[in-house]
């Protein structure tokens, strides 16, 4: 219809038009690269023209346009904006904009990225946070305290901040001890799982890097290869893994 002249004829027969992937989509770093959230939502409508069905943001990181940026507020801890200057989405006008993207069939996920790319988490308590890690050996049960509070922020009542059954813990280059990695990723994880409206958790592929003994369960965990040296695609399927191919 969209190719004939008139957008009105179209030959008689069957169309069988279905994706060969479950999960199609894409990211944006808008944690580095101010976007506001109308050319966001734009862009998602785009990626539903071409089928796409899941958009990523990474919302929190460490340089490009501002030192140390977390976009969306955070009302239970408002330092982690402090570096965003004007660049920070209201919880509203974020939640509407996600609502408006599953009218088009776009699934929202948002990543809060942690333990490394972390440096805003030391406005709230620096004492946990070493450059832009979180101190994993000297302080693991404040770190996963505060992540697993600030998640609840996003996650938690009627109509939560992240609308998505997925959410995606980040977990990527990280100065941590291979075991504390392990074992964060894990306990993260499973605490959010432990949620009703959070079916799937995501992290970044990692364990072939973080090679160790604790074990990282992988139900309803979705390991996300951006790295071969990072994370074996075999080694993730054998371990049980859901994997997404970034």
């Amino acid at each position: 219809l969209y190719q004939e002249t008139t957008h009105s004829l179209i030959p008689k027969g069957y169309i069988r038009d279905y994706p060969e992937y479950e999960l199609r989509g894409g990211m944006m770093d808008v944690a580095r690269k101010y976007f506001s959230l109308d050319y966001i939502e734009e862009m998602g409508k785009y990626m539903s023209w071409f089928k796409l069905n899941t958009l990523s943001l990474h919302i929190n990181d460490c340089g490009g346009e501002y030192p140390n940026s977390f976009v969306v507020e955070s009302k239970k801890y408002p330092q982690l904006n402090l570096n965003n200057g004007e660049y920070v989405w209201s919880q509203d006008d974020y939640r509407q904009m996600q609502k408006n993207l599953k009218e088009y069939g776009v699934n929202v996920i948002t990543e809060i990225d942690t333990p490394g790319h972390a440096a805003m988490f030391g406005n709230v308590d620096s004492t946990i946070v070493n450059g832009a890690n979180f101190d994993l050996s000297g302080h693991y049960d404040e770190s996963l305290a505060l992540v697993e509070d600030v998640f609840d922020e996003f996650l938690d009542g009627e109509d939560p901040v992240f609308q998505s059954a997925y959410v995606h813990i980040g977990t990527d280059e990280s100065a941590n001890t291979n075991e504390n990695m392990r074992r964060y990723i894990n306990d993260l994880a499973q605490y959010l799982l432990g949620k009703d409206n959070v079916d799937k958790v995501v992290f970044w592929g990692n364990l072939t890097y973080y090679y160790g003994e604790t074990t990282v369960n992988s139900e309803n965990v979705v390991n996300q290869i951006w790295d071969s040296a990072d994370q074996r695609v075999d080694e993730a399927l054998d371990a049980g893994f859901d994997v997404i191919n970034s």
